[in-house]
């Protein structure tokens, strides 16, 4: 008989299909994907964000931005505003089945790098490229 075993010090499960021999199961990984827009990121701009999970179903997510926990965010996808929301993203799933949780998504910078017209009452239009 076959039986799986989660290991909580390591985070994974263990197979064992014989006494002897055991296969880790690593839990899946989160990842951060930008949905929209694509391209260049302006000042204005919403921003949505989804977070993919692979093999399980049924996640509750928990966003992060700039290693702080967002609060009341717990879908699959976001959307933020820029540039006040803008930074490093960051999700992480969890479930009532086993898998109970993935790890942690690499962060997602979410930077502006489009162009800015700045234009004076004179009519004097000057172009600069605007990161924050």
């Amino acid at each position: 008989m076959q039986y799986l075993v989660f290991q909580p010090r390591t985070d994974h499960f263990m197979s064992s299909a014989h006494q002897h021999s055991t296969i880790p199961f690593s839990l899946p990984t989160a990842l951060v994907k930008i949905v929209t827009p694509q391209g260049l990121l302006y000042p204005g701009e919403t921003v949505t964000l989804r977070c993919d999970i692979s093999d399980y179903t049924d996640w509750t997510y928990r966003w992060f931005r700039n290693n702080e926990e967002l609060p009341i965010q717990t879908r699959k996808t976001i959307t933020i505003s820029l540039p006040d929301q803008a930074g490093q993203y960051r999700c992480v799933g969890r479930r009532r089945d086993r898998p109970q949780k993935s790890y942690r998504s690499s962060a997602l910078p979410i930077i502006i790098t489009g162009e800015v017209t700045v234009c004076l009452q004179s009519g004097f239009c000057k172009f600069r490229a605007n990161e924050v």
